[in-house]
């Protein structure tokens, strides 16, 4: 009888442990963004972030004045990190097509984003270009981006890569 009881409380823990855990998923994301400053000593950096379920790839490049710089460095996102980068995505719907191709190279800091996102078999691709801050136009001018709230949620998906940190 304490056999049968031992096996009874084995099996109900494994069925409460898939339960609790959710499916693992195939994820991967690819984060890039140019920031280009057309002025006289000007510069452009460039931001990629590259995740593999949860393996993290992160390189920057610096061109221009004073000098041209690079950063890499690769990790593993923790599990809280994971689910809270997931859970970041689809709440903010970032996990949909979106093309938005404005001018750049203007007087001014221009943007072009691209985010690719792949969770299971469903893929999605946004591109934003466009110039971020125009400079010698009005100030309703200045921002040529519409969709710059995805623009904005997609650069605190870097920022929180960037400073390897679990919240985004």
């Amino acid at each position: 009888m304490k056999h049968a009881v031992r096996i009874m409380i084995v099996a109900v823990s494994l069925c409460c442990a898939t339960e609790t855990f959710p499916k693992k998923i195939d994820f991967r994301m690819k984060l890039v963004i140019t920031q280009e400053e057309v002025s006289k000593d000007s510069q452009e950096d460039t931001y990629e972030v590259t995740v593999r379920g949860r393996a993290v790839k992160y390189r920057w490049s610096h061109e221009g004045f004073p000098d041209d710089l690079e950063e890499k460095k690769s990790f593993r996102l923790s599990e809280k990190a994971f689910d809270n980068l997931v859970n970041f995505i689809l709440a903010n719907n970032l996990n949909r097509d979106l093309k938005e191709k404005n001018k750049t190279g203007q007087l001014g800091v221009g943007i072009i984003m691209r985010l690719d996102i792949s969770i299971d078999s469903v893929r999605t691709k946004a591109h934003i270009s466009g110039m971020y801050n125009r400079w010698g136009v009005p100030p309703e001018q200045r921002c040529t981006i519409s969709n710059l709230e995805y623009y904005r949620k997609a650069y605190r998906i870097l920022g929180a890569i960037r400073e390897e940190k679990e919240n985004f």
